[in-house]
């Protein structure tokens, strides 16, 4: 076999494969945009206590819930609501108005 069919085959070989990698990315994109979103889930934020204990921040819908894990089981510590997380954002002071009210 000369040298050009070698190269024949093996650009075949590529388009087809590439062609095919093509395909499943599509395919996988088109899943994501046909299924809903019933319930959305964020991952606030993990704090870990020990080894294999952890506080998760996770937020559900517009409540912010705290959550306890363990090996064990999975424990709700508290649920936040988004009123409340707008109260203590508008109770805070920013660092640089420190130095305003002081001279105040």
């Amino acid at each position: 076999m000369p040298a050009s069919e070698y190269l024949s085959v093996l650009f075949n070989l590529l388009l087809v494969l590439s062609l095919l990698g093509g395909m499943f990315w599509l395919l996988r994109r088109l899943k994501r945009l046909r299924q809903p979103k019933l319930v959305s889930i964020e991952l606030q934020h993990v704090s870990h206590l020990g080894n294999r204990e952890k506080l998760i921040l996770v937020r559900v819908k517009e409540k912010d819930i705290l959550l306890g894990v363990t090996p064990q089981q999975i424990t709700a510590l508290h649920v936040f609501d988004s009123a409340a997380e707008q109260e203590i954002n508008e109770a805070v002071i920013p660092f640089s108005m420190l130095g305003e009210r002081e001279k105040a």
